[in-house]
């Protein structure tokens, strides 16, 4: 799931900088502006994830923790 997670993560990046692979034709509603929105709300759930995990690791003193739940599975499926 992570690798499909971060093949997401890819295109939303290529999309915003324009760079897209286009073997169907886009829907009509998906314009530069609701790609970058989608990628907005994109980014501030994942922010919002490493907030709390951030928090958490604060209140328990460890940073170990932090590194390892930063890269998990969580925090990147809250992007």
């Amino acid at each position: 799931m992570k690798t499909e997670v971060e093949a997401i993560d890819k295109d939303m990046d290529n999309a915003m900088e324009s760079k897209l692979e286009v073997k169907t034709a886009i829907p009509a509603f998906l314009t530069t502006q609701k790609t970058l929105e989608v990628y907005a709300k994109s980014m501030k759930a994942y922010l919002k994830k490493i907030n709390e995990i951030g928090q958490e690791a604060i209140f328990k003193d460890d940073e170990e923790e932090f590194r390892k739940k930063f890269r998990s599975l969580e925090a990147i499926a809250a992007k």
